[in-house]
């Protein structure tokens, strides 16, 4: 199968295509109705290292809730006018080292959740645009370069939920977290070479911090004293390699 067309079945709500290594495009049927197009409400599309573009003019599915685009080796851009997606509130890629930019000033305001890996593009916005996101309560980074491309300007201070993942600094600055007052629950993920937390501390008003293969934070926290232990251990739940210590 070198493509797949939306609209072909008329009732489909939800597409997860993985694998597929000829596939090279989605497109749009010839005579398709909106309504056949209203029923997607999902779109998977995983470890199709040929897929290269979306339906020329945009995704035409009002009604999709979630999208997802992983391990496209030569995918360039993401599909058009992705903030006419006014019921999109989930979207999620990583590993697309040919994506030539994402602009988070395309997406629809009511996004809730956003998950950003490896991508190949510039990462572009302005500090507008994490306000115009106000629906926004769950972020996902993967990297140094996209962690430190979101983060300058500061991220909106309404997020609940922050997943830092891959880091491979020693110690990161960290001032911008301090910005995110209603921050409830923080994972750090995948940073072998952290050792130290912000000197001034996690945000006052988390209440989970999870803690996933950082071996050299992990050893000093488990002992529950010491310099980076006095700095959270004020969070109720605190969880290493999936241990509740406290």
């Amino acid at each position: 199968m070198i493509s797949f067309t939306l609209g072909a079945l008329p009732v489909l709500k939800s597409l997860f295509i993985e694998g597929c290594k000829n596939l090279k495009s989605i497109l749009i049927a010839e005579g398709a109705t909106e309504k056949s197009l209203s029923f997607f409400r999902s779109i998977k599309i995983w470890d199709c290292n040929e897929f290269e573009s979306f339906p020329s003019g945009g995704l035409a599915t009002p009604n999709l809730v979630y999208i997802a685009v992983w391990k496209c080796a030569k995918l360039c851009s993401l599909p058009e006018a992705m903030n006419t997606l006014t019921d999109l509130q989930e979207m999620a890629i990583d590993n697309l080292p040919n994506l030539q930019s994402f602009v988070i000033d395309d997406l629809p305001i009511s996004l809730r959740e956003l998950t950003v890996g490896s991508v190949g593009g510039i990462l572009r916005k302005t500090e507008a645009t994490w306000n115009r996101l106000k629906y926004l309560s769950v972020l996902r980074i993967k990297g140094d370069d996209t962690v430190n491309a979101f983060v300058v300007p500061l991220l909106p201070a309404y997020l609940m939920t922050l997943c830092i993942c891959g880091l491979s600094d020693k110690s990161i600055d960290w001032k911008w977290l301090q910005h995110l007052t209603s921050l409830q629950n923080l994972e750090i993920v995948i940073a072998p070479k952290l050792k130290l937390l912000p000197k001034k501390g996690l945000p006052s008003s988390l209440l989970v911090l999870s803690i996933t293969h950082c071996p050299l934070l992990e050893g000093s926290l488990r002992r529950k004293q010491g310099k980076e232990w006095r700095k959270i251990a004020h969070i109720p739940s605190i969880i290493i390699d999936g241990e509740l210590i406290t």
